[in-house]
């Protein structure tokens, strides 16, 4: 079992590096990666029950693996994660479907969920630190160019600040009426406040930082291109949707010469960074209750 946990587990490392480093120079995560992962871990679990007749170390895969996919799958609808991200999850969910057994007698992680049920969790929570920190990073490596737009959007979301504020007037005073405990009366008047100027300065990051127009010979598949493009009066992409490698194909074979994209940030390390954090301390939410 040592062994086999082991290989598992340094398989599932050697993946999430490759993933990080291809992605810093690519933007993109290798397909043959997340597919070698998913494969090889399965084969491997599937050889050990055969061996010893444990089958619960591969029906833990069952278990949590359908969870796992809906929610990698619900994270690429929404446009939070790209496709190489959702496989990431997946292939590291069949490799470590089971905690390694051998890193009990080392750490003390909080484990209620399944571990892959663990690492999204993680990934989420460390995911939205990492996302922020990203973004300032953005912002003051083009600062001037960000501080132009921000106070642009502020000036022109004047009226919705005035309604904010003027809720927040109303709801200090109702609340001063309704006896509550102070922590409650501070976080229903900051919590607004700090959200809105936090999804100004996400907006102004975004639109500052990695909304650019490329040249077509530039395009990578998986790229997500802010416009229709129409070719001899045909739509032959659709505004907001992924590059498709067909479509990158015919792209450059047109006259486009330009295209507006977003660029994602380089998400990959939050993987990593949650997979040495479940594996230490387990589900970092428990610590938050």
């Amino acid at each position: 079992m040592l062994e086999v946990e082991l290989i598992l587990l340094i398989l599932a490392f050697v993946v999430a590096i490759i993933a990080v480093i291809s992605d810093i120079k690519t933007t993109e995560v290798p397909d043959y990666a997340n597919y070698f992962l998913m494969f090889s871990a399965l084969s491997i679990r599937i050889l050990y029950s055969l061996t010893t007749g444990d089958w619960s170390f591969t029906s833990a895969i069952i278990i949590s693996f359908p969870v796992v996919f809906i929610l990698a799958l619900l994270m690429y609808k929404l446009k939070q994660w790209g496709g190489g991200d959702a496989k990431l999850l997946m292939s590291l969910s069949i490799a470590l479907a089971t905690y390694p057994s051998f890193l009990l007698e080392i750490f003390n992680p909080k484990l209620v969920f399944p571990f892959p049920i663990t690492l999204f969790t993680n990934i989420l929570i460390i995911g939205a630190v990492y996302s922020l920190t990203y973004a300032i990073f953005l912002a003051v490596k083009s600062r001037k160019k960000f501080a132009r737009a921000l106070a642009e959007i502020i000036k022109n979301t004047k009226a919705m600040q005035i309604k904010i504020l003027s809720a927040l007037i109303l709801a200090v005073i109702l609340l001063a009426v309704i006896n509550i405990p102070k922590i409650i009366l501070v976080a229903a008047i900051v919590s607004p406040i700090i959200l809105f100027y936090l999804y100004i300065f996400i907006k102004t990051v975004e639109k500052t930082c990695l909304i650019k127009r490329i040249p077509t010979e530039k395009l990578m598949e998986g790229d997500l291109i802010l416009e229709n493009l129409i070719y001899k009066n045909k739509i032959i992409h659709k505004k907001y949707q992924e590059l498709t490698e067909k479509q990158l194909v015919l792209i450059k074979k047109t006259n486009i010469e330009t295209v507006r994209i977003k660029e994602g940030i380089v998400f990959t390390p939050a993987f990593l960074i949650s997979l040495i954090a479940s594996l230490i301390f387990g589900n970092l939410f428990l610590y938050l209750l």
